[in-house]
């Protein structure tokens, strides 16, 4: 965030029970979230280097983040700007200045609603590579089903090996073995770990 005495303040008075994580522009911004996978991201939108909507974009067009619930910080208020918000998939459009409580009701909520999609996930999550067509297109609109039917397939062939680690898996998905771990805790709630348990016993329970 561009504004030091705004990221301060946010950092300062963000719920105590969250850790907090901050950069001086956008394009730090979009390192630290690629290397970290946070649960949340706070953007103002008037940064150096890449403004709130380019980092928003970006986040949103990589496997590892575009997962992440994103708020965007403005001083405008008008509807262009808001838009132009949601047309990059952002989550939330708060205008400055804002109430803290506010803010902090907001990011409660959007990881309120981040938890129930994952629980939703891990129900179904053996399920959504029963929705690609014989072409191998996906026939959904949301990106983690993308990535969950990446994983099913990586693991189809491969979970029979009692000798499979989890940096093979990662590496076969191109990610770091901590952004593996912090993308399927994002997403599915399970580390990689439990999930390759829960593969192989589903997939032995279908056998027999």
């Amino acid at each position: 965030m561009y504004n030091d005495d705004m990221r301060d303040f946010i950092a300062q008075n963000i719920d105590q029970n969250y850790q907090v994580l901050t950069a001086n522009d956008g394009e730090q911004g979009v390192q630290i979230a690629s290397a970290e996978i946070p649960d949340l991201i706070i953007s103002d939108i008037m940064m150096p280097k890449l403004n709130g909507y380019q980092v928003t974009k970006q986040l949103r067009s990589q496997t590892t983040t575009d997962h992440i619930p994103i708020i965007l910080l403005t001083a405008k208020d008008d509807q262009i700007s808001r838009m132009k918000g949601w047309h990059e998939k952002a989550d939330e459009y708060l205008t400055k200045p804002f109430d803290v409580d506010e803010l902090n009701v907001r990011v409660r909520n959007l990881l309120d609603i981040r938890d129930i999609l994952k629980k939703r996930y891990a129900e179904n999550v053996l399920k959504i590579d029963q929705q690609v067509d014989s072409s191998g297109a996906n026939n959904n609109n949301h990106p983690q089903d993308d990535f969950l039917n990446s994983l099913n397939q990586i693991l189809l062939n491969c979970y029979t090996d009692s000798q499979l680690k989890i940096p093979e898996i990662a590496s076969k998905m191109a990610m770091s073995e901590r952004q593996l771990f912090r993308k399927t805790k994002g997403v599915i709630d399970m580390t990689p770990t439990e999930y390759l348990r829960k593969y192989r016993l589903e997939s032995e329970l279908t056998r027999t």
